[in-house]
Order: structure tokens, then sequence, then C-alpha cells
């Protein structure tokens, strides 16, 4: 090959619709090429493979003001490719200067090259159809959806083929799975052992694949090439004899240890989709990394800040972030995308480009063992030489700032015990007032048979927030009370003294969800009975899942003293709020 020659307007104009006809142009912008003024000022030529000059004409497209030979030291000719998808211009530049070259061949002298990466499905939009608004339709019927990892996860309850599993994850708006890190098996591994109620023990299809391409395998989602050390097959996998897609092992609630294998694509399997959380594109990779590598908050402002004393994990969240924009790869920056990114970020300032050029040349020799390390001393040699620069490309890798909106309202937790790790401490003082007056300055007591003791009920208040009443209940030696039945929540009905008669909500024990249709009081772990769900009024499924922790409290209506109860399901966050109620210890 050579370096490429345009030696008519035509064969210009045919190079510029390649690059139009490109959908999404994911190449680099700026090349070299064969022209040259060398040795012959004002006499710019193609220097050909057999050292002969060409005369570049009169008609080629070059950029307005080019050539101007600035400074008497620009002899040599690049090609830009304008991003504003309007065609290509020629300019001249220092022959000193770093750019990417481009080469050309004629079609029969070339062998053909082996595959870079495979056949991937085709990206589809989401079928609107299905969707109310941003929010889809019916998703329980989906099958099991699961938040963890900075992400939402879809199990699905139906086998399909893989192009099927690609088009039903993209019509509802989510991607097939990808495991492209080991941080993200382990962090789906323990998603998995938590909820291993909600998902099968089976074969799973991910976006990864090797259609077409034997050599290389890709997940198609994140259009990324596997990274071997990255990669947990099974032992004798991929045995490419069995097929081309990639599937992810469930065995006995949880992923197995090296979880990856192959099978024919045609072959009918559940299927995993997700979805970056509720955020912009930059938002949503924070969270993930964040989830991924166990960072804080408060240590990604101190980083974004310019905190320069990383510890071990904000490192490795900062080669989180890389690998993800593709920029680092197997420890080291990544030519093409990182090259790219610098384009984007100094495309209008040619001197500016030159110093970025010169820059990753520096900043890309480092290396070392630890990849962390090896991102974290990167980003540091970036923002010691070129502080706006890097500022530049940390901006321009930000994307869009639209916010993404998962399909789902929320994704639905299990129920856990809220109360648990909220101080429970008792107040003598106030326990011994009320075991003598049965009365405190906020309720008063009541005898209750089932609970063969004196319970609290307090008076209509605005509860600000559930951390009150339980450390309320804590100093008089009690607990929220426990309702796990129907009898006992009549009786606790029947004792609401006559002048809290009115349409009144009481907040009781949080409940801990044990799988898709029990329950159990957190203190005393009883199951909570079904002939409480007669009565429930929520959103979704009941018992089911809700989104987020949960607590439950009760409506009771008094109509000529006769308690109507209804038993009600509202959001921890949502309760944090003001309700207007009341709250009972035992």
């Amino acid at each position: 090959m050579a370096p490429l020659i345009l030696e008519t307007p035509a064969e210009q104009e045919c190079f510029e619709k390649y690059t139009l006809s490109a959908i999404n142009w994911t190449l680099n912008f700026n090349y070299w090429t064969a022209g040259t003024q060398r040795g012959c000022a004002g006499q710019w030529s193609w220097c050909d493979p057999g050292n002969n000059y060409l005369s570049l004409g009169d008609n080629l497209k070059w950029e307005i003001g080019q050539p101007d030979n600035k400074g008497g030291k620009e002899d040599c000719v690049h090609l830009r490719i304008l991003l504003n998808s309007t065609g290509t211009v020629l300019t001249d530049r220092n022959c000193t200067s770093k750019y990417i070259f481009l080469c050309e061949a004629k079609a029969a002298n070339l062998q053909t090259p082996p595959c870079s990466k495979p056949t991937c499905p085709k990206f589809l939009e989401r079928n609107t159809t299905l969707f109310n608004g941003n929010e889809l339709n019916d998703f329980y019927s989906y099958g099991s959806w699961v938040s963890a990892c900075g992400r939402n996860f879809l199990f699905s309850n139906v086998k399909k083929k893989f192009s099927e599993a690609w088009k039903a994850c993209n019509a509802i708006g989510l991607t097939l799975l990808s495991l492209d890190s080991v941080e993200k098996n382990k962090c789906f591994t323990k998603m998995t052992n938590r909820y291993s109620q909600k998902v099968n023990d089976s074969d799973y299809w991910t976006s990864g694949t090797n259609s077409n391409c034997t050599e290389k395998f890709n997940w198609c989602s994140k259009d990324a090439n596997f990274v071997d050390n990255q990669v947990l097959w099974k032992s004798g996998e991929p045995n490419l004899a069995n097929g081309e897609c990639v599937y992810v092992t469930i065995k006995n609630g949880t992923l197995e240890r090296s979880p990856l294998g192959v099978a024919a694509c045609n072959s009918q399997k559940y299927y995993v989709c997700e979805v970056r959380q509720r955020g912009t594109a930059q938002r949503g990779l924070e969270i993930e990394c964040m989830a991924l590598w166990d960072v804080s908050e408060a240590d990604v402002q101190m980083l974004l800040l310019g905190y320069r004393n990383y510890t071990t994990r904000i490192k490795c969240f900062m080669k989180c972030i890389g690998e993800d924009k593709k920029l680092f790869v197997n420890g080291q920056l990544d030519p093409g995308d990182t090259l790219r990114l610098l384009e984007l970020a100094t495309q209008e300032e040619p001197e500016e480009m030159e110093k970025g050029f010169n820059g990753y040349v520096q900043c890309s020799s480092i290396t070392g063992d630890d990849e962390c390390v090896v991102a974290a001393k990167i980003y540091d040699c970036g923002v010691e030489n070129l502080p706006n620069i890097t500022q530049k490309m940390v901006d321009e890798g930000k994307g869009s700032p639209e916010e993404l909106i998962p399909p789902v309202p929320c994704v639905p937790e299990m129920r856990s015990c809220v109360t648990e790790s909220m101080p429970c401490i008792k107040d003598l003082a106030l326990t011994n007032a009320f075991n003598n007056n049965k009365q405190t300055s906020i309720g008063t007591g009541v005898w209750m048979n089932s609970k063969n003791k004196t319970i609290f009920i307090s008076y209509k208040m605005d509860l600000k927030s559930i951390d009150f009443a339980h450390q309320y209940c804590c100093s008089l030696g009690m607990r929220l009370i426990e309702l796990p039945s129907r009898t006992e929540m009549e009786e606790f009905a029947s004792l609401v003294p006559q002048n809290l008669i009115d349409s009144l909500r009481f907040l009781f024990s949080d409940v801990q969800q044990i799988n898709d249709t029990a329950e159990v009081s957190c203190i005393s772990k009883k199951l909570l009975t079904t002939d409480l769900y007669q009565h429930i009024y929520t959103y979704g499924e009941m018992p089911g899942m809700g989104c987020g922790p949960q607590i439950y409290y009760i409506d009771l209506i008094f109509t000529y003293r006769t308690p109507v109860i209804k038993l009600m399901k509202l959001d921890f966050d949502q309760f944090n709020g003001v309700m207007s109620g009341s709250f009972a210890c035992a």
C-alpha cells in the first residue's frame, strides 16, 4: 500500500461520498496524504510509490485560505474530514507534525485482511406502541426486574433465539447483557445471589458473538471486542463447534465461577436485558462505575475538584470510565479512540491538535502491571502537561446532556427491614413515666389482649419520618407494633381511643420480603397471613415487588364506630416527607 493520492476531483468526490455514507463516522478526521511541495515551492505534487511526481491539479477542494505555507514551513498535504459532515478538504501542514496516515492500494492487489470484529445485529428503535410516554406498559409481564451494578436488569420469562432476544430488548429500550469486565461479573454474581428467587437456573443469552469472524468475539451491545483477561469462559470454551453466540449460566441461584459458553444462535434460551439507571450519559456511566468499584459520591466530587491523592478505588473508577469510553484497553491508551477524541476537542485549532498529538505520544508510553494505577498516571500526565486539552477531552467525552430515562418507573426491590440499621435507645425516665401514668405528652396507653401488654398509641400528628416513630417506640422500651394477622389488626382498630376516631393512618412495623409471595414481620419474623392482602391498596402486584424499600400503614375510617380497615403500602422515600397520621408501639 502507499499514502493516499487523489489524482482528480472525481476521486476526491468519491472519497467524500464514502465518508458521508457512514451514518456515524467512527474513524479519525485528520490524515497525512502523499502530497508535498518539498524541493519545489509552490508546485504541489503527489509522490507515488515509484518516486514519480504527479501534479495535484487545480480543481481539488482545498480549505478556504489554503494552502498558505504558514511560517514558510508547511510543505506537506493533510486531508481533513469535516466535522459538520459536508465532505473533505485539503490543507498544507508542517511535515514534522504528527497525524495518522491514510493508505490506499488497488483492490486487485490486496489480500483480504483478517476480520476486525464480528457481524452484530443492528440496533433497533424502541417500539413506542409498548409505552405510555416514557413508561413501559405492564412492565412486570416481561419478567423479573432487578437493580444493581448501576444498571437495571430484566431477566426474561420466555426463551428466544439470539436474534429475537436482541430485538426484544431493543423494543423496550434496553440492550442484551454484556459481561465485559471482571468487576461486572462480580457485581452480577452478587446480584443473582441476592435475588436468587427471581431468576431461573438456566442459560441466558448475552450480547456476545463471533458471527462471521472466528478470530474475534464482540460484546455487540457495547461494540467492544472481548478482552482476554476480562472474560470468564467455562472449561473447554469457547468451543466454536457449538455455535457463535455467547450465553451465561446461572446455577443454584448464582452465576457460575466461569459462566460463559457458546451455543448455536438459533437455540432457544432465556435472556437478560440491561439499561443504565436514570441520568445523562455521563452521569449514568459515573453511577455504574461507582457501583462496580464501591466509590462514594464524595470521592467522585473530590476527583472532579482536582484532588490528586487517589485511593485505589478511585484509580479503578478512572479505569472504568476510560474503558467504557474505549480510551483505555488492555492496560494502555487505545490510539484510535483516544486520538479521535483529541481531534474532536481541538479540531478547529491545528496548533492545539499538534500539542495534543505530542502529548499523546508522551502519555501513551506509560505502562505497568496494575491497570488502575496506569489509568490514574495517564490521567495525571494529561492534566500536568495539557490541562486545557485534557479538560476539553473530558467535556467532549461526556456525551449528550439529555437525561436518559429507563422504561420502568422504578426497579422493584425486595422489601427489607428499613429500621434494622437505625439506632434503638431506651429512655428510662420516659419508660418509667409511661408505666406509671399510661400516657406521655404525645400519646396514651391501651391494653391489648393478643399482645398481653399495654401498647402505646400516639395522637394524630405530622409524621415527618419513620425515624421519629421508630426512635420514640425505642425510648419507651418498645418497637413499632407488629400486626401480622387480620385478627390482630381488627383488635387494634377496636382499641383506638374515642378522641382519635377519624379517618386516620397508623404506621406499624416494617416487614421483610422472603420471596415473591411471602413476607414476615421484621422483629418477630412472624409470617403475615394471607387475609391481610384482601384489603391492600398500592401500585403493582400484591404482595409482589415494590419500588425500593417499603413500609405498611393502616387506614382506619370509622363509620358509626365500626372501623373500615385498609392495609396500605408506601415507598419508604415517599413516606419520609410529611404524612398526617399516628403510630403505635408494643
